[in-house]
């Protein structure tokens, strides 16, 4: 799973890096715990989309998903070319405790309050 969620943040990285849509600086990481939620992933999305457009900085959407067996993760990868959405997995066995642990290393930009 880590090699993955390098070779996709790289490619994001780059992907920002080559777009007009701002810079790392200007980027907001959404972290969005997800166990069998499915039926929510379309509706959450469209909504982060929606309050984002004219906030000034760029966002990625991350799901970090803790097993689900619902067809969660198949919606989640059905938006990775049309937003900039990307999926996180455990092994299953963590749920929503994966956040907690994997979320904070997969955004490009840290903020501390």
């Amino acid at each position: 799973m880590k090699k993955e969620v390098i070779e996709r943040q790289e490619a994001m990285n780059s992907s920002l890096e080559n777009s007009n849509t701002g810079s790392l600086a200007d980027l907001v990481t959404i972290l969005v715990p997800t166990l069998n939620e499915v039926e929510n992933v379309d509706h959450l999305v469209e909504r982060i989309l929606a309050a984002t457009k004219d906030a000034g900085f760029s966002i990625e959407i991350v799901f970090v998903d803790g097993g689900s067996k619902d067809g969660t993760q198949e919606a989640v990868r059905a938006w990775e070319n049309k937003a900039p959405v990307r999926l996180a997995q455990s092994d299953g066995k963590a749920g929503y405790r994966v956040t907690s642990s994997t979320g904070p290393l997969l955004p490009k930009q840290t903020w501390s309050w």
